[in-house]
């Protein structure tokens, strides 16, 4: 039976931030280029012109 390694886990402070902060940024990115694609495949609804208001005839 093989023997089991051991696993050390060093928390070094500086590679952690430096992760986190990566991880953010790239979650930030996927999310507007998210935003951005879903924004240009939705079509844009075209919405009919409001007819103009009557006018009324100039009282002499």
């Amino acid at each position: 039976m093989p023997r089991r390694r051991e696993l050390t886990i060093t928390l070094k402070p500086l590679p952690l931030i430096l992760s986190i902060a990566l991880g953010l940024w790239l979650g930030a990115l996927a999310i507007a280029a998210s935003l951005w694609l879903a924004d240009q495949l939705m079509p844009t609804p075209i919405e009919a012109p409001e007819p103009a208001p009557a006018q009324d005839a100039p009282h002499a």
